[in-house]
């Protein structure tokens, strides 16, 4: 097969294996931590492949140019440690045939709209887009993995994640309207003195998230 790693230079080498793995249809995307000795850095990646098998040769083979969605460095060595820049999720929206390959630079929601068909992407949000610059989550917990959903209720995505803000614990919720220009619809931010629990996933009941927390080896419900 080959190379999936062929589109990062030879410093940057891959580190703590590969983190996630999604395939739709005829397209792998695979999400992995690398490390650049050069600058000490430890960015995060997703290469995204279209995947060609033939089945008189019973191999696979790429169809065409491999596309490489960079986040940054990370500043962390463990695999799902990050001060701020990282690769979230991919959330597949198979009625439009598209992934919304969803990350956080500086703390803040990035998304990138990667087309099934014509193996193409493009990022859609910021963009460009102002809405959270005055807006401050703090310093992510880096050792507590961000997590983000897409609503169908709505065609909303929600990035929720934990911080500190001066001090206070922080809960945080951005709630962004997915369409042909994404928009922020709303951030919720809710603050404590103990530090929240561990955020597992987010599910939607009657259109309104539900946040699946760990606590004590324990999975418990945690609203926003």
């Amino acid at each position: 097969m080959h190379n999936i790693y062929a589109a990062l230079s030879s410093s940057n080498l891959t580190y703590n294996g590969i983190k996630n793995l999604n395939v739709f249809y005829d397209s792998s995307l695979i999400n992995l931590k690398a490390f650049d000795p050069d600058t000490v850095e430890y960015p995060e990646y997703v290469v995204i492949q279209k995947l060609n098998f033939d089945y008189v040769t019973n191999t696979m083979d790429t169809k065409n140019q491999t596309i490489v969605v960079d986040f940054g460095d990370t500043n962390h060595k463990e695999a799902y440690y990050s001060d701020g820049n990282c690769f979230v999720k991919n959330l597949f929206l198979e009625d439009k045939k598209i992934v919304l390959v969803s990350g956080l630079a500086d703390s803040k929601p990035i998304i990138y709209k990667y087309d099934l068909n014509k193996h193409t992407i493009a990022e859609i949000f910021p963009n460009g887009n102002d809405e959270l610059s005055a807006f401050d989550s703090g310093t992510i917990h880096y050792n507590q993995k961000p997590i983000a959903s897409y609503n169908y209720a709505n065609d909303t995505i929600n990035f929720i994640f934990t911080s500190n803000l001066s001090g206070m614990e922080v809960f945080n919720n951005i709630e962004i309207q997915y369409g042909a220009i994404p928009s922020v619809n709303s951030t919720i931010q809710l603050t404590g003195t103990a530090i929240f629990p561990e955020l597992i996933d987010v599910k939607f009941v009657n259109g309104e998230p539900l946040i699946i927390a760990k606590e004590n080896d324990k999975f418990i419900p945690f609203y926003s």
